[in-house]
């Protein structure tokens, strides 16, 4: 899964600094952190060409069977990726009528029920460089 390099680095400095997968930074925390920022970025974009470009170059020199799916139209168009995909794993043209129908019904789940990643909220966190968790101790 090939997820767009932009979209991908800032998620991932949101969770860095956040430390969750749901919470997004202010928009302000970029100006304050931007020396860190612009390091990250061009850091991260060097791993992103790296890791895919690996993968692509084995696809070729080692003949191993790559499919290539985006991140963004396996959310966007759930079922079409999903036949796609499994007409890769399964070598064909044609899916029979029972993977159809599973495919089918997980597209027919909820984005929770499915096990979906659920991006994350508008939700800010409230202060992204304590480094703890927004719960407060219990101590008895």
């Amino acid at each position: 899964v090939v997820r767009n390099p932009f979209d991908c680095i800032n998620s991932y400095f949101n969770m860095v600094l956040t430390q969750t997968h749901t919470k997004s930074i202010c928009e302000s925390e970029y100006s304050k952190y931007s020396d860190i920022w612009e390091d990250f970025v061009c850091e991260e974009a060097k791993i992103w060409v790296q890791f895919h470009e690996h993968w692509l170059n084995k696809r070729v020199t080692s003949k191993i069977p790559v499919l290539v799916v985006r991140y963004e139209d396996l959310i966007a168009y759930r079922r079409t990726s999903l036949e796609r995909i499994a007409r890769f794993v399964y070598d064909t043209n044609t899916l029979d009528e029972s993977v159809r129908n599973k495919i089918v019904t997980i597209c027919n789940l909820s984005q929770q029920d499915s096990g979906l990643y659920t991006p994350r909220s508008k939700e800010q966190a409230s202060d992204s460089s304590s480094g703890g968790s927004d719960n407060e101790s219990d101590e008895s």
